[in-house]
């Protein structure tokens, strides 16, 4: 596998990790005293621009990994080679993290919202453990 895509994967990975973990922490935690403000704190539009833009940039590493890696994997399966569990849960962990996220930006109901908003971080939280948990165990 490509290092520097995999190097790719890591940091965008890690960028939203923390840019939508602190945009929800930003967004629920944090109060203001000005009865106008629209946001929480300054850098909660930040932090989900970071995010937002990040995602693309993770989509098309994640399509590019399945070309030199899932699939060539698959391949290596029907010789006799076992899948690691954690790549499989990654990838059907993958599309409702994606999905959830697509969702947040269009769906106007304020109290769904938030709803889908944990929807998203606990998926998102599940894909980084597994992904983390597949990289480390293919170090061995």
């Amino acid at each position: 596998m490509n290092g520097r895509l995999m190097g790719s994967l890591k940091i965008l990975i890690a960028v939203m990790a923390v840019s939508g973990l602190a945009h929800y922490y930003l967004k629920h935690f944090t109060k203001t005293d000005d009865p106008f403000a629209v946001v929480n704190h300054p850098l909660e539009p930040v932090m989900q621009k970071i995010h937002i833009l990040a995602a693309p940039l993770f989509l098309f590493a994640m399509g590019a990994m399945a070309r030199s890696h899932i699939l060539d994997n698959g391949r290596r399966r029907e010789n006799g080679r076992r899948l690691r569990k954690s790549g499989v849960i990654a990838m059907i962990v993958l599309p409702f993290m994606v999905l959830s996220g697509y969702a947040l930006q269009v769906i106007p109901d304020a109290a769904l919202l938030d709803d889908l908003a944990l929807v998203h971080l606990a998926v998102g939280l599940a894909f980084v453990a597994v992904f983390s948990g597949h990289w480390l165990s293919g170090r061995r």
